[in-house]
């Protein structure tokens, strides 16, 4: 959020303004009714502007030189590409000869140029319905730290050791600083300068969320200049790690994506800027090759990455590893939810996991009028198994119980240890009949064969209640009634399957 004040600042301040006739021409250049002899007109008492459209012109054509009048180059770009380049030029000239004491004007003027081309180049990957207007809109969307610099020459050269750095860096460093962003302050002088609001918008917004709240066609460009402003962050940084990351997700983004490859965007922009830069007379310092950004960003992943050895880190699959770690820690959650949900000793769900699973089972079958049944266990005499034999004896027949109990039963059934010798078993859609027949098939195969405990072999049985509802209920009322059969089986001489009727007991 801007601060309203520090931005008042900016739209009192004494700024150059922008000269007469290029403004009329960013203006007039947008009027439908306007015909190509005015704005030829227009445009020929412009030395510069001329200039610069007749070898845009004579680029575009089969023969250069071909191209010699003010009016055939409009001709041939079109009216929108003559606004374009007038508006880069009233911002060109109206920055020219600031005081911005530390901030490097040239260096900035290179960065901005590597951002408009970026976008430009995107727009043409994508179909953009005018992509060289996105290129101006990209070459002034850092216009703003200009004009922040020479709103305080003092403070310029804390603007340019930002300069380096990643944009969400350099615009915190605007915030403590000046209160406010660079894209902020172009939005509000750009508007004395005369240029058009579709223009600013698009700058002002391009950096955050806002930017969907845009009309579609702005929106689309805001877009594109948030992800050239990525691309360029990448190349000033040499692959800094955090923007290999932020451009990439940028990237699959994108509104209306196809195919478009960092890698060859990178290189499109490497060698395209020379000659937009010597056709705009911006100077261009030493560039890093296209190999050697590309090598410090792979580096960037890998270092990351590090503690997956089996992965091979390369710049164009880095979306495909961030897919591999995303289903890497979805694997080790379920473990982490397994081992929370899972008793240590026998394997079995715990009270929480059992208890959760029946409850949802219970709503769910209820309300289609499934039937489901609950068995309660309980070891028979399991004290005098540790008294007898000690407690390791004892948890070796409560591991073979569970393993036991689980060859006995469907995958589906959910076998719980609620405490002690104390299970419980969970039969979805299964109805008293059903469960009977488990439950006894279960105590047999728990009392026909001993259970070894190293030195002895036990002989262990179990008593077992069980309760079925079909409908609604309440998985606490069923443990309840399925305990009261259990204890029918204890009270008639244990190693038995009891079942709960409504308002009596009843022995199987």
């Amino acid at each position: 959020m801007a601060d309203s004040q520090a931005l008042s600042a900016f739209k009192s301040d004494s700024l150059p303004s922008a000269q007469v006739t290029l403004a009329a021409i960013a203006r007039d250049a947008g009027d439908p009714n306007l015909s190509i002899g005015k704005l030829s007109r227009l445009v020929s008492v412009e030395p510069g502007l001329t200039l610069e459209l007749l070898q845009a012109a004579n680029r575009s054509v089969a023969k250069p030189g071909s191209i010699k009048t003010v009016q055939q180059a409009i001709g041939r770009l079109g009216f929108r590409f003559v606004r374009n380049r007038a508006v880069a030029r009233v911002v060109r000239q109206a920055a020219t000869g600031l005081s911005v004491g530390g901030l490097d004007s040239k260096r900035h003027w290179e960065d901005a140029l590597r951002r408009a081309l970026s976008a430009k180049i995107l727009a043409d990957c994508l179909g953009h319905k005018d992509p060289e207007e996105v290129f101006t809109i990209g070459l002034l969307q850092e216009v703003g730290t200009l004009v922040m610099a020479a709103h305080d020459p003092a403070r310029g050269a804390d603007l340019e050791r930002v300069a380096r750095e990643p944009s969400e860096t350099r615009m915190r460093v605007e915030r403590e600083l000046f209160g406010v962003t660079h894209d902020q302050v172009i939005a509000v002088v750009g508007l004395a300068w005369g240029l058009p609001e579709d223009i600013l918008l698009p700058i002002e917004h391009h950096h955050s969320e806002s930017r969907k709240q845009l009309p579609r066609g702005m929106e689309r460009t805001a877009e594109l200049l948030h992800v050239a402003d990525l691309i360029a962050d990448l190349l000033v940084t040499k692959g800094d790690e955090r923007v290999v990351h932020r451009c990439r997700q940028a990237m699959t983004d994108l509104p209306g994506r196809t195919d478009v490859a960092l890698a060859e965007v990178l290189e499109r922009v490497q060698k395209g800027l020379p000659g937009i830069a010597a056709e705009l007379g911006i100077e261009l310092g030493k560039q890093a090759s296209i190999q050697e950004v590309l090598t410090h960003a792979t580096a960037s992943l890998v270092q990351i990455n590090q503690g997956y050895e089996n992965l091979i880190l390369q710049l164009e699959d880095a979306l495909q590893q961030k897919q591999e770690l995303a289903r890497l820690l979805e694997r080790k959650n379920l473990e982490l939810e397994a081992l929370a949900a899972t008793d240590p000793l026998t394997g079995a769900a715990n009270r929480r996991r059992f208890t959760s699973v029946a409850q949802r089972t219970l709503k769910q079958h209820g309300e289609s009028g499934q039937a489901v049944s609950i068995l309660a266990f309980d070891l028979d005499h399991f004290k005098l198994v540790n008294d007898n034999h000690g407690h390791g004896a004892g948890d070796a027949v409560l591991v073979e119980v569970v393993r036991r109990l689980s060859l006995s039963l469907r995958p589906d059934d959910l076998v719980g240890r609620l405490g002690g010798e104390e299970f419980a078993v969970l039969l979805p859609g299964t109805n008293e009949e059903g469960a009977r027949l488990a439950a006894e098939r279960c105590r047999r195969r728990i009392a026909d064969t001993p259970i070894d405990c190293g030195e002895v072999g036990l002989d262990i049985t179990t008593s077992i209640g069980g309760a079925t509802r079909c409908g609604l209920g309440s998985l606490e009322a069923m443990l309840r009634e399925a305990d009261e059969a259990l204890y029918v089986a204890k009270d008639n001489g244990r190693n038995q399957v009891t079942w709960y009727a409504e308002g009596a007991r009843k022995a199987g």
